[in-house]
């Protein structure tokens, strides 16, 4: 099997053994099979059979993909050799065709993903699934083919069998008459009649056939070909191979291996960029060509309970010191405006930044700056989710890159420590009094470099008690948690002796104190540390439920170190931790984080996104619109997908009906119905050979799997009969994506404040309505979702 990405302008007539599939992806193809000619427009399918004369003029701008099976390789799986097939979409274009259309895309995303290199398993496997598909719904069966009816017919049969059997042996016509009991004379004379040609020069020809798929598409020696065919000598192969296609195997084998390097030159010239942005094209019209993946999802809407939502809890904005900068406070007050969300989790309050010493012994702070942040959250009625701990400041392009760091001062003298923050809570609890306190929430973060070390664990035990007795004194109703555990699907990795024993010793130091936990924090993010514990690192997974099967997996570990009641919440959680990782600004980013939330969903109260702003990640190097940060918006304040993501789901009614792979339900209670949806597609292999900072801005499309659509219906059973209005909101790389708008101008980096401007208002996705009809206490509606899209549908009975 032989694949292609051509852009010749002609092909002169010629023919071949192969069967050959053309699918035209640009301009036109003029293609004529033996004085038939045909015009194949853009998403057209031919097959060219067996031994066909054909040539093509195509137009300028042509793309077109070959595909060609050795003929031998089908018609032995089949057992037959007389095989037609009728494949033209210029003649009949059913449904038939676009699955076809379908895989043939498959297969073109798999050669960009890899490079053109069509050696794997992916590749050999896709190529078997169409030309199944091939033989199963366009081949046409021969009349030798179909089951004899007479004698004559039967005889044929086995003649045929016995030479598709035998033919890479020794065998004449006298053997084969024994055989069936016929005389020498009369076999040669039935042969002649019914084959047109002698058994001798019969058995030859399918020899030639069988030897010139060896010739073209091995790289065996033409003696052994000669051999492994049949043929008595390799002069004896020569001179027939040279009699019936009028050159040596020898010459034809170079020829073919030219013409081979003249078409990979040709492909070469075309370029990635063009391939690439037919292979992932985005729009309704390839909606409608390639067909779409289906999924029918049957909703019993009669049953519900209330909704709990865990994506608008707490949005993590940054440290304290971030919180100082007026720019990071407007992009916190307008992701409250939008996404209404209840806590801003803050970090490192206590810094030399903030004008606050924390191993200073004189009793005196300063926490001016501290309450100008606190303030504002107020003023803005956000609660503060503050992570008490010092923790450092790093702006991440890789895990193992850092743009920038700071490192900051961390605790040594408990004793101050407990000073400090006894002074904390009686400062805040005056200031804000106790009703506002009462609602905060409070996190010790621990470094897990730290694991093992026991002195380190002891003393930040020490640190939490101290921290629990100052929030019991002033604010007993508000939270108190921590650690930070990051995820790992299986808890037998690195370290894992070391959680344990750090739970051990904080159980132990608490009870001692009298003291109490009230949550658990893990950090979410998508990778899985490996190796050992002098040696590990955090490897990115391919799994796109690696969040929830990790989250799962760290419940079951608590629940067996007796900490099952203590509530978990996920405190940080991302993909990626890279600020410098052009998937952040994808629509993929907000498919992504919805299908996170669904598998979140149900095991935690809180899943905190991180991050609110990319005004956090700025630095010399993010002078463009975009650049690959973590946040919910722009550094311009422009929703990237991610925020359209929390948006949609901020719009679901209060009460849960149910959620599945692609989907979760929710209804008002009252004959109305909203359904939040997605198609978050698999990253590609390329996406994990490439480092997160060395994405190409203008290709993102090969680091995904495939770009299928997705048509999910959904039935509705318990609902009202009657007229439905449907409306679909839908956020896709056409609609509601800054980065494909910003690649519309070219990725321009100095724009102006207009363009800016137009930007904003014009990132706000798509949306239809229309009627439909609930009979039975059925309803029943279709989903269409292009790659990566995600939408809210909402469901109401017309007045």
């Amino acid at each position: 099997m032989l694949m292609r990405i051509l852009n010749q302008q002609s092909e002169k007539e010629h023919f071949h053994r192969d069967i050959e599939l053309l699918y035209v992806l640009e301009g036109a193809v003029n293609l004529l099979v033996e004085n038939q000619h045909t015009r194949l427009a853009p998403g057209d399918v031919i097959l060219i059979n067996s031994e066909k004369a054909h040539s093509l003029r195509n137009s300028d701008d042509v793309l077109y993909m070959k595909l060609s099976f050795q003929y031998s390789l089908v018609s032995d799986i089949l057992s037959d050799y007389d095989l037609l097939f009728w494949c033209d979409s210029t003649r009949n274009n059913d449904e038939t065709y676009a699955t076809l259309r379908r895989m043939l895309q498959r297969l073109i995303s798999n050669y960009v993903n890899k490079n053109g290199d069509t050696q794997n398993y992916a590749h050999i496997a896709m190529c078997y699934q169409i030309l199944d598909f091939l033989c199963s719904n366009f081949l046409l069966r021969e009349a030798s083919s179909q089951p004899a009816d007479n004698k004559a017919d039967q005889r044929v049969d086995i003649i045929n069998s016995y030479i598709r059997a035998n033919y890479d042996k020794p065998i004449n016509l006298r053997d084969l008459a024994e055989k069936m009991y016929l005389s020498n004379g009369y076999l040669s004379r039935f042969f002649k009649s019914n084959f047109g040609m002698g058994f001798g020069d019969y058995v030859t020809r399918v020899r030639l056939f069988h030897a010139i798929d060896d010739l073209l598409y091995t790289e065996d020696p033409v003696t052994q070909i000669a051999f492994s065919n049949g043929f008595a000598s390799v002069a004896a192969f020569n001179k027939a191979f040279k009699k019936e296609y009028g050159e040596t195997p020898s010459a034809v084998r170079k020829r073919a291996q030219s013409k081979q390097h003249k078409a990979e030159e040709v492909a070469s010239v075309i370029g990635d960029a063009r391939l690439e942005k037919y292979a992932w094209a985005d729009n309704d019209a390839q909606l409608d060509m390639v067909g779409s993946g289906e999924k029918s999802v049957l909703l019993d809407v009669s049953e519900y309970k209330p909704l709990t939502p865990i994506w608008n809890q707490v949005i993590n904005v940054g440290s304290a010191e971030d919180l100082m900068r007026s720019e990071v406070r407007h992009h916190v007050e307008k992701l409250k405006e939008l996404l209404g969300f209840t806590y801003a989790r803050i970090w490192a309050p206590f810094t030399r930044g903030m004008f606050i010493d924390i191993n200073q012994t004189t009793g005196r702070y300063n926490f001016s700056r501290l309450d100008s942040i606190l303030d504002f959250l107020v003023s803005i009625d956000v609660v503060p989710f503050i992570d008490l701990m010092p923790k450092p400041q790093r702006l991440m392009s890789t895990t193992t890159e850092n743009i920038m760091t700071l490192e900051r001062e961390m605790p040594h003298d408990e004793g101050a420590w407990e000073h400090l923050m006894m002074a904390f809570m009686h400062h805040v609890r005056h200031r804000y009094r106790s009703a506002e306190v009462s609602k905060w929430k409070f996190e010790m973060w621990f470094d897990e470099s730290e694991l093992g070390f026991e002195e380190a664990v002891k003393g930040y035990a020490n640190l939490c008690v101290s921290s629990w007795k100052a929030i019991q004194k002033y604010s007993p109703e508000s939270e108190f948690g921590g650690f930070g555990l990051h995820l790992h699907t299986s808890m037998e990795f690195a370290g894992y002796a070391d959680i344990r024993h750090f739970f051990e010793v904080l159980n132990e130091r608490y009870k001692a104190e009298g003291a109490t936990i009230d949550f658990i924090s893990v950090y979410a993010y998508g990778y899985e540390e490996v190796g050992t514990k002098e040696d590990s690192q955090r490897l990115r997974q391919m799994s796109l439920s690696y969040l929830g099967d990790a989250f799962k997996t760290v419940k079951r570990e608590l629940r067996q170190w007796g900490l099952g009641s203590v509530k978990v919440y996920v405190t940080e959680w991302n993909l990626t931790v890279s600020d410098r990782n052009y998937i952040n600004d994808t629509c993929f980013k907000g498919a992504y984080a919805i299908k996170s939330y669904i598998d979140f969903y149900g095991h935690t109260d809180i899943a905190a996104y991180f991050m609110g702003s990319d005004r956090i990640a700025e630095y010399a190097d993010s002078d463009g619109v975009l650049f690959g940060g973590l946040g919910l918006l722009s550094k311009d304040g422009i929703m990237k997908p991610a925020a359209f993501a929390h948006e949609l789901l901020n719009m679901l009614y209060p009460n849960f009906v149910c959620k599945g792979e692609n989907y979760l339900a929710t209804t008002n209670g009252r004959g109305a119905y909203r359904i939040v949806c997605h198609n978050c597609k698999q990253l590609s292999y390329r996406y994990f050979d490439t480092n997160e900072n060395e994405l190409d801005l203008r290709s993102l499309g090969r680091y995904y799997a495939d770009a299928d659509p997705l048509r999910l219906t959904f039935t509705l059973s318990g609902v009202g009969d009657g007229e439905y209005l449907m409306k679909i909101h839908t956020i896709s790389e056409k609609n509601g994506s800054l980065l494909n708008m910003w690649e519309e101008m070219d990725f321009e980096r100095d724009l102006s404040h207009n363009d800016i401007r137009y930007l904003r208002d014009a990132c706000s996705g798509k949306m239809t309505m229309h009627g439909v009809t609930a009979k039975g206490g059925t309803l029943t509606v279709d989903v269409p979702l292009p790659a990566n899209a995600f939408a809210l549908v909402k469901l109401r009975r017309r007045a």
